[in-house]
């Protein structure tokens, strides 16, 4: 009794000691074991230290100008509200939602995009609370190499999203590069 006890004890510690480096809990936050390595799974990005979804309309930051903005900032849209035509408007754009997520927190926020140069308008990018900037901000955009990049340029001005004077003197200025790592 006193032996079988023993090896109840014994044996799941063995299991324990003999896993090593092949083990899943030794690769952290998702990843797998490839060789040496641990790297996210098949369908996944490396984004800041963690595994994320993989998918054409996400986009993460690669650079920025923008001192204010320095947390983590995911943008994704549907891609099918781009070519729509019961989203299209008269002047040849497509009107679409796009989720902002900052350290997240997440809102959705109406873009107008042309397709014939591929740029994006975002009336209302950011109110005063979302990022460090503590500024309102609208922000223009293109897409680049066949919607893999998109190059954001924000203004930050003061007043509200409905105050045009405001909208036309902004008082900073900042470009994001993102990429959805395609």
């Amino acid at each position: 009794m006193k032996k079988t006890i023993k090896y109840l004890v014994l044996l799941p510690l063995l299991c324990l000691m003999g896993c090593k480096d092949d083990c899943p809990q030794s690769c952290p936050d998702g990843r797998i074991k490839i060789g040496n390595d641990c790297m996210c799974p098949s369908g996944t990005v490396e984004y800041q230290g963690a595994c994320k979804e993989k998918h054409p309309s996400y986009f993460w930051v690669d650079s920025t100008t923008c001192g204010c903005i320095s947390g983590e900032l995911f943008i994704a849209y549907n891609q099918t509200d781009l070519k729509d035509s019961n989203s299209k408007n008269n002047d040849g754009s497509f009107t679409s939602q796009f989720t902002l997520a900052y350290n997240n927190l997440g809102r959705w926020t109406g873009v107008k995009y042309y397709p014939k140069n591929d740029s994006l308008y975002f009336w209302w990018f950011s109110d005063a609370s979302f990022f460090d900037c503590q500024k309102n901000s609208f922000a223009t955009g293109k897409f680049y190499e066949n919607k893999n990049k998109l190059k954001l340029d924000i203004f930050f001005f003061e007043g509200s999203e409905v105050d045009f004077e405001s909208r036309r003197n902004p008082t900073d200025s900042c470009t994001l590069w993102m990429s959805n790592r395609f």
